[in-house]
């Protein structure tokens, strides 16, 4: 949340477009890490949150097909809206700012969250649910801080529709395959 919010006052700030759209890859990467050196510190396998090799072909090939199912989802509710979708928009600077976010998600509510609340809880609707409001609502922060104000209507309707989705697809995988790399092939 911390990253989220910092984030957020970037964008408050006269910082620069390239500083604005750097530092949704050098904000997911330093938190990643700072987790990754918590993690190895308190000696824990990295496998244990997916971090593998193990079904690593499944995990690319169903997480590339839920990003293009995603993608379409996400296409049909923009024209649903009556919003424009423009493929030609989508940079190689977004697609990298993606991989790096999801990274960073990925290892966070899927490989550390989900994997620590399974031990703890028997039902997996519930641990599906209470992982999906952790995930949603790392993604508020950033518009309450630009908006001024905290607010639950802060997130557009279909980008929730397409968070949630994201999510439980994601979820799906990983209790499938046990490996986070095809995850952000998701996104």
């Amino acid at each position: 949340m911390a990253g989220a919010f910092f984030q957020g006052w970037l964008y408050t700030t006269d910082a620069s477009v390239f500083l604005l759209n750097s530092s949704q890859i050098w904000i997911p990467m330093t938190m990643a890490i700072l987790f990754l050196c918590f993690f190895i510190y308190n000696k824990e396998k990295i496998s244990s949150i997916g971090i593998n090799a193990e079904n690593l072909k499944n995990s690319i090939i169903l997480g590339s097909i839920g990003g293009f199912l995603l993608l379409a989802i996400q296409t049909t509710l923009f024209v649903v809206q009556g919003k424009e979708a423009s493929f030609t928009s989508f940079l190689l600077m977004n697609w990298i700012i993606f991989f790096f976010s999801a990274l960073e998600e990925e290892v966070l509510f899927r490989g550390y969250i989900q994997t620590r609340l399974s031990g703890l809880i028997n039902s997996q609707l519930v641990i599906g649910s209470i992982n999906s409001i952790l995930f949603l609502s790392i993604h508020y922060p950033t518009r309450w801080v630009v908006s001024g104000r905290v607010s639950f209507n802060a997130l557009p309707a279909v980008y929730i529709i397409s968070l949630l989705a994201l999510h439980f697809f994601c979820d799906a995988v990983y209790k499938r395959t046990n490996c986070l790399w095809g995850l952000s092939c998701s996104i």
